[in-house]
């Protein structure tokens, strides 16, 4: 080789042409047609800038934690301000944070666990806002060594906040049969909430899912942050019938993956077809929502198969395909919001209200049904298919490494078995699982507020405080609770376990009549919602003119406190209505069904006009007209045959009802001698000049007009009830007051003296009456002829009525039915 040579004098060929010379021309091009303004909003991002890193409430504990460690430094540690933190503030305020942190979780230190991921959120905040911001291994060892001896000293826990349990299919059906039992035994204020609640549960065990997946947090902002009935695709497979119905649900807002289109998991549910599991369908409790709410383009489930049946996809279209599947709560439960979707706390209180009503005697939270989801699928005799496997890689020539990342994962798909089908089938039960008892729970009517006020003064508060007042209410129902509970897992064992001398007779539940036997599956009407409802705890629809279930002619019993307030019946005889009827029939039956305990709708006094809207909002689509639950006296079982739509007039006669033992009952009979003949009338008396005036005043009425002075003898009366009003309205001494019983919280007005002593017996336990003059207002004046009295009126009319002086006063002037009470009286 020559060593002379050199290569520089060589000259080579011009390099091959770039082939990517043009790469982003277009993007660059565009850039430079924009560049003042991608200048000044390039550095305007750059000077506003904050942290935010991960989910929103992610993004608030970020800074939770730095404002608390900021704070620390400049107001307790003077530190000069702008200086980059190093790890001796962070070891210092690790060691004044748990002791100024007060616990939610009951226990009396923070968690271990909690600290942890407090100083991780604190340094992912202090990496951002200072650039200099670093921890040296020696700086990182003092902290995690001040951690530990904290926890050595007792300042932090490692306990769990609360008990884990495994909520499975075998726990779910007994929390779902709860409710279910409870409403039609006991009563419900709205079956559109119970029927939610169920469905809630149900359905979050049936996807496995988070509570927080499938419903939405405070602070989320991106598009429809919830599952919504347009992620549910339903549709008829492999035939036409109730039972080839299968769901497809996407899940979109798994945790650590909301917004991520990629990350999308879909889950296959299918029509449970056994009957016996009604009850834990989440395709047929879907079906009863959406034709409760309107969401279907029919009112029955025969239609909307009908129209599924009919389409070429064979799917049942949404109406509202953004509407929440999992809806808001109205005012204290009593209603559902069905365009506002559901807290992730809401599962969780579904759970805790369901729980004891299903004999549960530990408290089960949402994420206990995902835990319950994992230990039946672990249990599972069959084998679950279409999930990615080492073996699936193999054939795709995935390296390990991309098996592991979930690339086979993506390859596969969700799974298209309905697993939740399987667990069903299985039906695992947990023999160390979560405690029940059949001793269910049933709440009691809430405290009187003469109670409420004792509660108060005996624990030193301040009764005229409304947060005192609902925290001591709190207090009760708690107490409550834990007295049940405690009561029944100290209760003897099951009768098969005991000897005879050792048997408790008097424990357990009230057993059914024997005439109470449900209906066969022959003897169903597919056309009514009353199925299997016991004939004595229905009335008929509303009446707007007010109800009499004793053949009065004004209503006996208060409403006044009562707007929107749960009132749940005594125990009743009567058990529960089968709930495995056919499918189609339980979907048809619970799609209707429309009993409910809320007092306000029965529209008499002031509350006519929430009565009108709460009926609005309680109706309509599939659900019948609302029917007002029926309340019996407790000692109906020994004969008493008094009942009311109202329970406090119920807790009224029972203070004073001497119907107790069957032979009281015969003799009060007897008494009553004389029975009215007239058809459907109930009533007897027990004298013949008694039933004489019923027949004339009640059967026999006759127009007339009012005798007694100053009333125009023009106007005349056409039935007892027109007649009752006039004078009750204008002769009446009864003078329209507050309650004034000392120390009562209640604003209200009552417009009549039934109403007003109905209240002194069930809010302050007065029944005497005697006693109940008291505190009875003076007499009124009676009604004079007069003009109206308001200034700048242009009307001459004389009112002789006080009824046309009110719709005068309502109509002309605009007075609300509190003013024109003030004005009148």
């Amino acid at each position: 080789m020559d060593d002379d040579l050199n290569s520089s004098d060589i000259e080579f060929e011009a390099p091959p042409a770039d082939p990517f010379t043009k790469a982003g021309a277009r993007s660059v091009e565009d850039m430079l047609q924009h560049a003042v303004e991608d200048r000044l909003a390039s550095k305007k991002r750059y000077k506003q800038l904050t942290f935010a890193h991960g989910s929103k409430k992610t993004q608030y504990i970020n800074h939770l934690w730095y404002n608390r460690f900021m704070a620390y430094t400049a107001d307790v540690l003077r530190s000069p301000a702008g200086s980059t933190p190093t790890g001796e503030p962070i070891e210092r305020f690790i060691g004044s944070i748990v002791e100024r942190v007060k616990p939610r979780s009951g226990h009396q230190v923070p968690s271990y666990k909690w600290l942890q991921q407090g100083l991780g959120h604190l340094v992912n905040a202090l990496v951002f806002y200072f650039k200099d911001f670093t921890l040296s291994k020696h700086e990182r060892s003092r902290i995690q060594t001040t951690v530990h001896q904290l926890f050595q000293e007792g300042k932090l826990t490692k306990d769990a906040a609360f008990e884990h349990h495994h909520i499975g299919v075998f726990l779910v059906r007994k929390l779902s049969t709860g409710l279910f039992k409870n409403a039609l035994t006991n009563g419900t204020i709205n079956w559109d909430v119970t029927l939610a609640k169920s469905f809630s549960i149900v359905l979050t065990a049936a996807l496995a899912s988070r509570t927080g997946d499938i419903t939405t947090a405070p602070l989320e902002e991106h598009e429809l942050p919830f599952l919504c009935y347009g992620d549910i695709t339903l549709k008829l497979i492999k035939g036409n019938g109730f039972n080839n119905l299968v769901a497809d649900v996407l899940i979109r807002n798994e945790k650590g993956d909301k917004g991520n289109g990629l990350k999308n998991r879909k889950v296959t549910l299918e029509v449970l077809k056994n009957d016996a599991d009604n009850v834990i369908c989440p395709i047929k409790l879907l079906l009863i929502e959406a034709l409760r709410h309107g969401n279907v383009q029919a009112t029955t489930i025969d239609e909307v198969l009908r129209l599924a049946a009919s389409r070429h996809d064979k799917i049942i279209k949404w109406v509202h395909p953004k509407r929440p599947v999992l809806c808001a709560f109205g005012h204290v439960g009593s209603n559902i919001l069905v365009d506002k979707p559901a807290g992730n706390h809401q599962l969780t209180n579904n759970m805790a209200q369901a729980a004891p009503v299903a004999g549960f005697l530990e408290k089960p939270r949402g994420h206990d049904l995902r835990r319950g989801a994992a230990q039946d699928t672990a249990h599972l005799n069959g084998t679950v298919k279409g999930y990615a496997t080492p073996a699936v890689a193999a054939v795709l020539g995935h390296s390990e490494n991309s098996y592991q990342k979930g690339v086979t994962k993506a390859y596969v798909g969700d799974i298209r078995q309905s697993v939740y089908t399987m667990r069903v089938e299985e039906n695992f039960e947990d023999l160390f699982g979560v405690a029940t008892t059949d001793n269910y729970y049933v709440k009691h009517r809430k405290l009187t507020p003469s109670a409420i006020t004792d509660m108060c003064e005996t624990e030193g508060l301040d009764s005229s405080d409304p947060k005192n007042r609902k925290k001591m209410g709190i207090k009760h129902r708690a107490e409550e609770l834990q007295n049940w509970s405690t009561a029944a897992k100290e209760a003897p064992a099951a009768l098969f376990e005991r000897t005879p001398s050792d048997i408790n007779t008097t424990a357990g539940q009230l057993t059914a009549p024997a005439n109470s036997a449900t209906p066969s599956i022959e003897q169903i009407h597919q056309d009514t919602s009353t199925l299997f409802i016991d004939p004595r705890l229905l009335t008929g629809a509303i009446d707007f003119e007010g109800l009499d279930e004793n053949g009065n002619s004004e209503p006996t019993a208060a409403v006044e406190e009562a707007y929107f307030d749960e009132i749940v019946s005594q125990r009743r005889q009567a058990g529960p209505p089968e709930l495995q009827i056919g499918g189609v029939d339980f979907v048809r039956h619970f799609s209707q069904i429309n009993i409910t305990t809320n007092q306000v709708l029965s529209q008499w006094g002031h509350y006519a006009e929430k009565a009108a809207l709460t009926a609005t909002v309680y109706s309509g689509h599939s659900r019948d007209p609302v029917i007002l639950w029926v309340y019996h006296c407790e000692n109906s079982n020994f004969g008493c045959p008094y009942k009311h739509s109202f329970y406090s007039a119920v807790l009224e006669h029972q203070a004073l009802c001497k119907i107790t033992p069957a032979e009281k009952f015969a003799e009060v009979n007897k008494v009553k001698a004389f029975p009215c003949d007239r058809e459907g009338c109930t009533s007897s008396f027990d004298s013949e000049s008694r039933l004489k005036g019923h027949i004339t005043e009640i059967h026999d009425w006759k127009p007339r007009a009012c005798n007694k002075a100053g009333c125009d003898p023009e106007v005349v009366f056409q039935s007892r009830k027109d007649y009752s009003k006039h004078v009750k309205d204008v002769h009446s001494a009864y003078q329209p007051t507050k309650c004034q019983f000392p120390s009562c919280p209640s604003e209200v007005k009552f417009s009549s003296s039934s109403t007003y002593r109905n209240h002194l017996g069930t809010a302050h336990e007065v029944y005497d009456r005697k006693e109940k003059d008291k505190y009875m207002p003076g007499k009124k004046a009676a009604f004079v002829h007069q003009k109206c009295r308001l200034s700048g009126c242009s009307s001459t009319q004389t009112f002789t009525q006080p009824s046309t002086l009110k719709k005068h006063l309502a109509d002309k002037h605009g007075y609300t039915e509190d003013e024109i009470e003030d004005y009148m009286f």
